[in-house]
């Protein structure tokens, strides 16, 4: 199915940019353009990666994504193999450019550019799902998960960080701790 009027009336997405777009707005006027079954596909992948669906789309997205957290989880217990088994899903083949990402995202100076470079990866791997046709229903689903992340990435300043980090240690000091660590990114450390 084509769905020329809803994907020519949504704005353009850029992960980092706060959308001109809410999630709710969206699902509202998805509501009226799309199919109740592809409405229910398109609920699900926002609120469960697809975990409940078995539409092709939502089954390559949940594969392409477990098989990212896979690598993450690969990485993080690089000292602790074993560790790494426990978090393993099953997946169905393996990309060498999503190893690659990840292992170039790992690289990043600090947790924050980790997790935008991990984002990006998402968002690449949404585009190509997409597939050629602007206009499909899998195209709408690309979109509404990377609106999704570009909302998070909106909802992340300064001013909140600072508040959630101070909530952090009181909650150290608190609990009575003599020794914790806590890291500050650079843009927080400068400010």
């Amino acid at each position: 199915m084509n769905h020329y009027f809803l994907v020519s009336s949504l704005p353009l997405l850029q992960l980092g940019h706060k959308p001109l777009l809410s999630l709710t707005a969206f699902l509202t006027l998805c509501e009226t353009h799309l199919t109740p079954n592809d409405h229910s596909v398109l609920l699900d992948l926002l609120t469960s990666n697809g975990e409940n669906n078995s539409h092709p789309f939502a089954r390559e997205w949940l594969d392409r994504e477990t098989e990212l957290r896979n690598e993450i989880a690969r990485f993080r217990s690089q000292k602790k193999p074993h560790v790494s088994e426990t978090w393993h899903r099953t997946q169905q083949g393996a990309r060498v450019f999503i190893q690659a990402a990840v292992a170039n995202s790992f690289q990043a100076p600090d947790p924050l550019e980790r997790e935008r470079s991990l984002d990006q990866l998402r968002w690449t791997i949404l585009d190509e799902l997409a597939g050629l046709d602007p206009f499909s229903t899998e195209s709408v689903f690309s979109y509404g998960l990377r609106l999704r992340m570009a909302c998070r990435w909106a909802a992340f300043d300064q001013d909140s960080g600072l508040t959630l980090l101070e909530h952090a240690t009181a909650s150290v000091a608190n609990k009575g701790l003599k020794h914790a660590f806590v890291f500050i990114p650079k843009q927080v450390a400068s400010a």
